[in-house]
């Protein structure tokens, strides 16, 4: 089951993370005046679009971002705590040898 939901995990992790860095350094450069705001007028078309793609990505639209939210948060937690079990039975074995 580990396996399975980090497989499942994994991709939708990554976007999140990717989005969220490049939303970070838009922020930090002075393209937004905060965190997760659609990038200013003034900026190139292409530049916006895909700022809007990033910011959609990474918060989701709506109740069904919100639930996404929730799922990968729990999905993520799931393989912490099942990978860290997974560790703590492998180091018993190994001090019994």
């Amino acid at each position: 089951m580990h396996r399975i939901a980090g497989v499942a995990v994994a991709p939708l992790l990554i976007l999140q993370v990717l989005s969220g860095i490049f939303i970070s350094f838009d922020w930090l450069m002075g393209i937004h005046s905060r965190t997760g705001e659609v990038i200013k007028e003034t900026f190139p078309p292409l530049l916006k679009l895909w700022d809007v793609i990033l910011v959609d990505m990474h918060y989701g639209p709506g109740t069904g971002g919100a639930f996404y939210h929730i799922v990968l948060g729990i999905a993520s937690l799931w393989v912490v705590a099942s990978g860290f079990v997974i560790f703590l039975k492998i180091r018993a074995r190994q001090r019994e040898l």
